[in-house]
């Protein structure tokens, strides 16, 4: 059986709590540093274990968004808010949806600009979805 990472990160941080920091005399500096290495695995674990489901969910979300606003006049974004709408995850790596997040929460900035911009119903209900 492969230990997933998040396991493996908490293995690190027992030895570390457990042998390490007990080994290191109370007065020096890399205590503190040995203590921040533990916590730090922590969060690393806890991130590891959801990051690609939150990313997953936020595409999805950006996509749906941009689903909508593609029926509403959006002038020269009207293309770019189609393809974000079309667009698919490459493949479910988290380097892979970290970067298809940054593109598409670029297209959202931009909507959310446009639509601040329009005084019409559909806007405000657009600009009240991004909130």
């Amino acid at each position: 059986m492969k230990p997933s990472m998040d396991h493996l990160l908490m293995t690190m941080v027992n030895s570390v709590a457990t042998r390490i920091i007990p080994a290191i005399h109370e007065e020096n500096y890399a205590l503190g540093d040995a203590k921040m290495v533990a916590a730090m695995a922590i969060i690393l674990a806890q991130e590891v274990d959801r990051a690609a489901d939150v990313l997953i969910a936020e595409n999805a979300a950006l996509r749906a968004l941009f689903a909508k606003a593609t029926a509403q006049p959006l002038g020269d974004l009207s293309d770019r808010v189609e393809q974000a709408a079309a667009s698919q995850d490459a493949n479910y790596r988290v380097s892979t949806l970290e970067a298809g997040n940054a593109a598409l929460r670029a297209t959202l900035i931009d909507l959310h600009a446009y639509v601040e911009d329009q005084d019409e119903p559909w806007a405000n209900a657009i600009d009240a979805e991004i909130w």
